[in-house]
């Protein structure tokens, strides 16, 4: 495994949940677990997206031989962060409620 693409994904999971989740070693054993297959999942969609480069908008064409391609512009398109998957096992730990505690 790549180990700045694991420390990229574990801190777009980490900002994702508003830096709630600190040392994984100190959460409960479910909510571990969750983080963990948040953390993974994560890894999988920038691999499966290029990698690091998913991040860089920097290459705007590419030529090899007589083949080229230009990326077109799209502006104002933002491409997300956190894949759904991550998303969806950060919600079932809790992590991602932004509201206002209540007692």
């Amino acid at each position: 495994m790549n180990s700045a693409i694991y420390e990229h994904a574990k801190d777009i999971v980490n900002a994702a949940t508003g830096w709630q989740i600190g040392g994984i070693a100190d959460l409960h054993p479910t909510v571990k677990s969750l983080v963990e297959k948040a953390v993974s999942a994560q890894v999988e969609f920038i691999n499966a997206n290029g990698g690091l480069d998913y991040f860089s908008d920097d290459t705007n064409s590419i030529s090899l031989g007589s083949f080229s391609f230009s990326k077109t512009n799209n502006a104002g398109k933002s491409r997300p962060l956190l894949c759904r998957q991550a998303e969806m096992y950060l919600e079932q730990a809790g992590l991602m409620y932004r509201g206002a505690g209540v007692r």
